[in-house]
């Protein structure tokens, strides 16, 4: 009897075991996925909904995975999703928009992701330590593959274009054969930093000079304020918090990053025109700031977006939606051509209110702690974990497209859930 239960148990943890090495497979597919995809858009195949679905199993198994190991840990995140489509169901029943009510359901389930796949990197930590050192960095690698390999073909005359071009005017930037540019840069942003910081910390500065040349010319390549002002700052600053004890103080390498600094910053200074009137943009961005100011300039526009949709929002709202936010659904009863301004916190807050933005924050308050808290360690991954996650704070009041990304959500909580792989290296020479 007793070896027919043990028996059994062997056989649970194996298909346990199995399971999770099925879903960080497919997590390392992600964006080769999202390529597929593309690829089926941008040639008529007409399989546009594979991305969606491939990312739905992901969340299902992990579901399953955390719901195994903790059922109140479970039970709290679809409370969380029930609580952030209090709002957007109001609105629904009032309003009856029907295709704005999945997307609000696909948003709110979006802004869980990354707290989700960090909780569930934790719990295999705690049963299987070995597969998530294995596996997480991996999962990385492979997906900066996939960006890298949709950049090059974008150079190379395939995929969308980052700006679509007027008429008689080519695009500007290129994506590859993903579709949104900016959930784009902020993979480039994630994964890059991600590499940056393992070769610095693991081959010789030379390579790290030639992978760094690399995250400028691809950032550049998109051509989105995010990729190009987001590369330039891992670049740099991917090295400096790896000073770790040494961060605050005047140190050999603060000096010698300082030279390449000014050098690259006199060169922006010098070119800018030049480059911008080639690509036909100087006259607009000369435009803008005469006519509305470096803020418009700086989030391309979507302060007047946000304006406006907070004017409506305001004119509409009770304490409750004030609370639980109005949803798409709701918003887009007032303004019909577009329901998001693309700046995340006031987004988030139209559409769940402040409950939501507070959800929000403390999901990422609590994938960062362990980080902070570790920063000055000789961990391995804590500096480039709150160096990412902040550079993706900023973008996210400029761009938005990061706190509810498809392409980023699963990756996040991934990239996060570093902490709890335990390595330590000594920094390469």
């Amino acid at each position: 009897m007793f070896a027919f239960i043990r028996s059994m148990e062997r056989h649970e943890r194996l298909v346990s075991f199995n399971l999770n090495h099925l879903i960080l497979l497919a997590m390392a597919c992600l964006l080769w996925v999202d390529t597929l995809t593309g690829i089926s858009v941008y040639y008529g195949v007409g399989v546009t909904g594979l991305s969606m679905l491939f990312k739905l199993l992901i969340l299902a198994l992990v579901f399953v995975n955390i719901g195994s190991y903790s059922p109140k840990l479970l039970l709290i995140f679809l409370t969380l999703i029930l609580i952030l489509m209090i709002g957007p169901t109001q609105s629904f029943l009032s309003f009856g928009q029907t295709k704005y009510y999945f997307d609000d359901f696909s948003y709110a389930l979006k802004l869980v992701t990354p707290i989700v796949i960090f909780s569930y990197a934790y719990i295999l930590q705690r049963i299987y330590p070995e597969l998530l050192r294995n596996w997480l960095p991996t999962i990385l690698f492979s997906n900066f593959g996939a960006v890298i390999f949709n950049l090059v073909l974008g150079k190379l005359g395939f995929g969308w274009p980052s700006y679509g071009g007027t008429a008689g005017q080519p695009g500007i930037g290129v994506n590859g054969f993903y579709v949104a540019g900016n959930e784009l840069s902020a993979c480039f942003v994630l994964l890059y930093g991600f590499v940056l910081h393992y070769v610095w910390m693991t081959q010789s500065k030379r390579r790290y000079v030639l992978v760094a040349l690399s995250t400028l010319y691809f950032g550049a390549a998109i051509a989105t304020k995010t990729a190009m002002l987001a590369s330039l700052m891992l670049v740099f600053l991917v090295p400096l918090l790896n000073e770790r004890a040494n961060l605050f103080k005047l140190t050999k390498l603060k000096i010698a990053l300082l030279g390449p600094f000014v050098v690259i910053t006199t060169a922006v200074i010098l070119f800018i025109e030049s480059l911008l009137t080639r690509i036909g943009l100087w006259d607009r961005f000369v435009w803008i700031i005469n006519e509305k100011g470096w803020l418009t300039l700086i989030v391309s526009g979507r302060d007047e977006k946000a304006e406006l949709l907070l004017d409506h929002f305001e004119s509409y709202a009770s304490i409750g939606d004030y609370i639980w936010g109005i949803g798409a659904s709701g918003i887009t009863h007032f303004e019909t051509i577009f329901y998001a301004a693309e700046i995340d916190p006031i987004d988030i807050f139209i559409w769940f209110g402040v409950v939501g933005v507070s959800i929000v924050v403390c999901a990422i308050f609590l994938m960062n702690f362990l980080a902070f808290r570790s920063i000055r360690s000789s961990a391995f991954y804590p500096p480039v974990i709150v160096l990412v996650n902040l550079v993706l704070i900023l973008l996210s009041l400029m761009s938005g497209h990061i706190w509810a990304s498809g392409m980023l959500g699963i990756l996040w909580g991934v990239f996060n859930g570093l902490i709890f792989v335990q390595r330590e290296e000594p920094e390469a020479t």
